[in-house]
Order: structure tokens, then C-alpha cells, then sequence
């Protein structure tokens, strides 16, 4: 993901996977592909631009949170990269300390759950909807254009 030689391209790509990991039942993740990722995020995060850093600790903190058989590498991995350094732009805005957000999940006891509520939810409106496998999305994708053709 950081491969790509722009920096918001890179970002993206971090940023989709830990929505990825977030949404996604355990079982159907490829665990071995997320531990090379954290890997990699441990050799690259302080080599890697602005963005991409903030989206890889993101990452980290979606693994932690989220990936329950994962969760202690990512908590390791959140260890070893520490307080991760990004401008945000002379904003109020902060960069959270990954350790320290997923030992706060973990206490609150909010690991894994809300997230696989969440994607159960997400899942079940698009096995009822127009979302569903197999339809472009096109057909319903302005609500109101929908309401008035039933409505004919």
C-alpha cells in the first residue's frame, strides 16, 4: 500500500484495509496477510509520509480492535512504534498513541464487538437492498428517483 508513489493513493490503501479488517467476520480474514502487513508497518512507518503514517497507526489500531486472534501481534506492533509523529496541519487535532487506544478498547470491552455488530448490520441491509452481490448499484442509486418510480 505504501508502494505507491503518491502519497494519498498510499494512504487510501491503509485506510481500506483496516476498514476492511473492521468489517470483516475473523474467519474469512487472511491472517497471514495481516501479519505481514503489521510487520510492515513496523519497518516502515518511520520512513513513510505524513499520511501514510497516520493511516498505517490507524491500521494497527483497527487490528488490535478488531481482529480478535490478532490482536496481541498488533498490540506488540502498536509497542514498537510508539507515539507516531505526523503534522496535523496546526490543528487541534492529535494523533492517538495506538497502545494506548487498544488497551482503552480492550478495557471498555468493546473489542471486536460493536465492529462485527456493525458488519452484521451492514450485511443484512445489502442482502435486502439493491447493494446486494451481483447488481451494479445503479439501478436504485438515488433514493427519490426510486420512491417515485414505485410510486407510478
Amino acid at each position: 500500500m505504501d508502494d505507491a508513489k503518491q502519497e494519498h493513493v498510499a494512504a487510501a490503501g491503509w485506510c481500506t484495509y483496516a476498514g476492511i479488517v473492521t468489517t470483516t467476520a475473523d474467519d474469512d480474514l487472511d491472517f497471514a496477510k495481516i501479519k505481514a502487513l503489521l510487520k510492515r508497518v513496523e519497518q516502515d512507518i518511520d520512513g513513510a509520509k505524513n499520511r501514510v503514517r497516520y493511516t498505517m497507526n490507524g491500521f494497527v489500531i483497527a487490528v488490535g480492535s478488531a481482529v480478535t486472534p490478532l490482536a496481541k501481534q498488533a498490540h506488540a506492533t502498536a509497542k514498537k512504534i510508539g507515539k507516531v509523529p505526523v503534522d496535523m496541519g496546526g490543528t487541534a487535532c492529535k494523533v492517538p498513541v495506538a497502545s494506548d487506544y487498544i488497551t482503552k478498547i480492550e478495557n471498555a470491552g468493546r473489542a471486536a464487538k460493536s465492529v462485527r455488530r456493525f458488519a452484521a448490520r451492514v450485511q443484512a441491509f445489502c442482502s435486502k437492498s439493491h447493494i446486494a452481490a451481483g447488481s451494479s448499484g445503479n439501478e436504485n442509486s438515488n433514493p427519490s428517483s426510486a420512491r417515485r418510480r414505485d410510486a407510478q
